[in-house]
């Protein structure tokens, strides 16, 4: 249930967390009455023309409500685009251990390629685990019921672990332990077009134009159809000393 997902992630205690849902509908376009006040519970609906202005209007609503860390989310719009659904999430907290800014120091870093990198390290109490494939500890968050979990791979790959993460073959039961951690600060920036994965998981029909069924979201006096074009999604991820 989307709704009970927003609320939860709005109920973080003092974290910083935004959630925000619009809806963005080329204006003239026969939207059905009920899918407008259907929306109301998510978010807002907005008739725009899609141009340089409305795809600007966009833009600046995702890179207000994710506070300046989604930029240009949207690169080009049509006027014969019909709507744009938009949701942003945003996430703010300190971690409950927090690494000290002098322990921060180089070091390497073994990823795709071995590379140079500001390591933090600590040493505290911390939910740890490990089985015969990784080490797993959480880091949980200050003002929050979230928590980050990190994988460290012992001899697969990367991709390997991702791989038994998905499947559901890892099991683990952290436990308080003294842990020596270190960990390199850094800052994923990533966007993509979901449409390939969702197609994976089964959703086929919605992004087929004319098999796709979204009848309820145009009035019925119109032949209009709808079809999904595009998916995207873009992530910004920053963990310092101070948290995520």
């Amino acid at each position: 249930d989307v709704k009970k997902l927003n609320d939860d992630l709005k109920t973080q205690g003092p974290a910083s967390v935004d959630v925000a849902n619009a809806i963005y509908i080329r204006k003239n376009f026969p939207v059905a009455k009920s899918y407008l006040a259907s929306t109301k519970a998510y978010g807002e609906a907005n008739m725009i023309d899609f141009n340089d202005a409305g795809k600007a209007q966009m833009n600046g609503f995702i890179e207000n409500k994710t506070h300046n860390r989604i930029k240009n989310m949207i690169e080009k719009v049509s006027p014969l685009d019909a709507l744009y659904l938009t949701n942003a999430v945003y996430f703010k907290d300190k971690c409950v251990v927090p690494f000290k800014p002098e322990a921060t120091s180089d070091g390497n870093f073994k990823g795709a390629t071995k590379m140079q990198v500001k390591m933090m390290h600590h040493s505290a109490s911390f939910e740890y685990d490990e089985t015969s494939s990784c080490q797993i500890i959480k880091l949980p968050y200050r003002n929050s019921s979230l928590a980050m979990f990190i994988y460290l791979p012992k001899s697969s790959t990367p991709e390997a672990l991702a791989k038994d993460l998905e499947s559901g073959k890892l099991s683990f039961n952290p436990k308080p332990q003294t842990v020596n951690l270190s960990l390199p600060k850094f800052v994923i920036e990533d966007k993509q077009d979901l449409i390939v994965s969702l197609r994976e998981l089964g959703i086929k029909q919605a992004f087929i134009e004319g098999a796709a069924d979204f009848g309820k979201m145009i009035d019925k006096s119109s032949d209009k159809k709808l079809f999904i074009s595009k998916a995207l999604h873009k992530t910004f991820l920053q963990v310092d000393e101070d948290g995520t």
